[in-house]
């Protein structure tokens, strides 16, 4: 998708007096967003962690990246769980495209589930899915069984100036709506992950 320039702004930056530093400017550009972004992922990790309420108290988590690219993020596992080759996690991750940066929280599967999969046919998995959709969560198959935005940006670049100005807030929006999804949905949760195991 070609990008949209403002004609005023490149003007400006044309002129012989800022021509130099614009160009010097934009090699920095796409390092500064690599900063940011592992910055916000090191530090969101270990804010949630440091969250954990009363409920998880005795659940042990293993942080997982998850995605890649243009969605990324952390999934949090259940430490007797994660060793094996399905399980349902926590997650929150990003979606950064040219027009929007979504950030959500929800379930995530490690393996992708197909839509017409038996599980969202019948059982825990279709009842826990349906809740969510009832409870405003959507259904993003293969991965999510539900998730729910929490912060929108209209452009990747008003995450990255709005955090490097105020990083606790955006991590407290996301590790309040984190810890709720996660705490309203922990027994199914870990209902599924002890199904899992016996298969």
């Amino acid at each position: 998708m070609a990008k949209n320039f403002d004609a005023d702004i490149l003007q400006f930056l044309k002129r012989p007096a800022n021509l130099s530093v614009a160009l010097e400017i934009g090699q920095y550009a796409a390092e500064l967003r690599d900063r940011i972004s592992s910055d916000f992922w090191s530090r969101l990790r270990d804010k949630l962690l440091a969250d954990k309420p009363p409920a998880f108290r005795k659940t042990e988590f293993v942080a997982a990246r998850i995605g890649s690219g243009r969605w990324t993020g952390w999934a949090l596992i259940p430490t007797l769980a994660s060793k094996q080759p399905q399980v349902l996690s926590f997650a929150v991750e990003w979606e950064s495209l040219d027009d929007n940066h979504d950030i959500y929280v929800g379930l995530r599967w490690k393996i992708e589930v197909p839509k017409k999969d038996r599980r969202y046919a019948e059982g825990v998995v279709a009842d826990l899915r349906a809740i969510m959709i009832q409870n405003s969560y959507e259904a993003w198959d293969p991965w999510w069984v539900g998730g729910r935005y929490v912060l929108n940006y209209p452009k990747p670049d008003g995450f990255f100036i709005t955090y490097n100005s105020e990083p606790a807030s955006i991590e407290n929006a996301i590790s309040t709506a984190f810890w709720k999804m996660a705490t309203d949905y922990k027994d199914s949760v870990e209902q599924i992950n002890a199904e899992l195991v016996k298969r």
